[in-house]
């Protein structure tokens, strides 16, 4: 086994300037048998505690959720949608509260750079 990861670099621009950046780290973990998510990023992080996140697929996509705090900011999870949609990466943001509710909190369109 050796221990491979995935590690995402998103640069986020709101004018010319990098505005902030987010990193994820994704790899499978063969002790629990299932995939796990580390986010970080520059603007507002989290707690320590909520920066492990899991991954699963539902059809074509792949969900990372955390654990956290909905949007209401009651404990809730946190969860991105990635998907491909022709060239670009789509990753659709939304917050789960703890009766179900779900409000999506934004869209990111990432194009691949070399």
């Amino acid at each position: 086994m050796k221990g491979w990861y995935v590690e995402w670099v998103l640069d986020i621009h709101h004018s010319q300037a990098i505005d902030r950046q987010l990193r994820m780290l994704i790899t499978w973990d063969p002790a629990l048998a299932k995939y796990r998510v580390w986010r970080f990023e520059t603007l507002n992080p989290q707690p320590p505690a909520t920066a492990e996140g899991e991954v699963r697929f539902d059809g074509d996509q792949l969900v990372m959720e955390w654990h956290s705090k909905a949007p209401d900011g009651q404990p809730g999870i946190y969860r991105n949608r990635v998907g491909i949609n022709g060239p670009e990466l789509v990753i659709v943001t939304e917050g789960e509260t703890a009766d179900g509710r779900i409000q999506e909190i934004g869209v990111t369109r990432a194009r691949r750079r070399l």
